[in-house]
């Protein structure tokens, strides 16, 4: 099933962060602002106006509303990138995108999909999900109580994030996760959104203008917002329950809050945003919103290592046998 859902979703994701973080893009200067105008940032959307287009954009399925509300600068930026990757393809990338999609629009792709999705469902365990969540939970409490990070490095909020995966533990056993009936679902609404998309192969995505990618993207949402609804994620009401906060007044470096709920409970996102190429964007390095994500997978990593059960000595060669012992 995640390799089924990887590539489409991959595709989502990265259009997404590339409008989100279009303004860190390499583009030409930002033009100066008017003598006496003071700081170009006046005529821009503000931080609070900027996340709530892009909340808009994500729960009306109207990427095309996001993509057309970023300044023109940000815009070229981002065609001269999907230019680029379109001259220089990737092979095995390709192969990928267009085997699934061949899978997807197949007329038996649902018994197809669902066959060799089988074997991974029937190798989940749930309990074994929530329980490895508990030992990441245990690992952050003691991480956090070390000392502060050092300089350069991303602040995380370890209580916050045992809060969420506390969550995500007490769902995954109503989840229905090895349910077959939710899995024929969920790839059924996949294969509406390989529909929606309207290409058969990655030759015809490369072949796409940004702006029209982009459009069909918004298209495929709808029914891949449904794929994960059959699990009981209802990314509509998360978008819906977002609430944002500027912290500073002024300046062109903004500290934000993004509250939203999930899993019946609410969490909080702190966001630093810069004023850059006339918007406001995510700031990058140890300021990124995506920052913490990356150290803690790190951390995870880490305490896979060291969770991992030691291997098996190797048996003693027979008595007489010499050689090397077997493999």
């Amino acid at each position: 099933m995640l390799r089924i859902c990887l590539p489409l979703a991959l595709a989502l994701s990265l259009s997404l962060a590339g409008l989100i973080s279009a303004g860190d893009s390499p583009a030409a200067p930002a033009p100066a602002p008017a003598a006496g105008g003071g700081p170009s940032s006046a005529a821009a959307p503000g931080p609070e106006a900027t996340l709530k287009t892009w909340v808009k954009a994500v729960r009306t399925n109207d990427l095309a509303a996001l993509y057309h509300a970023l300044p023109a600068i940000q815009r070229a930026a981002l065609e001269r990138t999907w230019t680029m990757q379109c001259l220089t393809p990737d092979a095995d990338a390709d192969l990928q995108v267009t085997t699934t999609l061949a899978l997807l629009l197949s007329p038996s792709g649902t018994d197809l999909l669902v066959a060799r999705a089988s074997p991974q469902l029937l190798a989940i365990n749930p309990q074994d999900l929530v329980i490895g969540l508990q030992q990441v939970g245990g690992f952050l409490a003691l991480a956090g109580s070390q000392p502060k990070p050092a300089a350069g490095a991303p602040a995380i909020d370890y209580q916050a994030a045992q809060a969420f995966l506390a969550d995500i533990g007490a769902w995954i056993p109503t989840a229905g996760l090895t349910d077959q009936g939710k899995l024929r679902s969920a790839i059924g609404h996949l294969i509406l959104a390989a529909k929606a998309l309207g290409v058969k192969n990655a030759t015809e995505i490369r072949a796409l203008k940004i702006e029209d990618l982009v459009r069909r993207l918004g298209m495929t949402l709808d029914d891949l917002k449904a794929a994960v609804m059959v699990y009981g994620l209802d990314v509509n009401a998360l978008l819906d329950s977002v609430a944002i906060s500027v912290l500073d007044a002024a300046g062109e470096q903004r500290n934000v809050t993004i509250a939203y709920t999930a899993f019946g409970h609410s969490h909080v996102i702190p966001v630093k945003m810069v004023h850059k190429n006339e918007a406001w964007v995510l700031a990058e390095g140890k300021d990124s919103p995506f920052a913490p994500f990356s150290q803690l997978l790190l951390l995870g990593m880490t305490m896979s290592d060291a969770l991992a059960p030691a291997p098996a000595p190797r048996a003693a060669p027979a008595a007489g046998g010499g050689g090397q012992p077997p493999l």
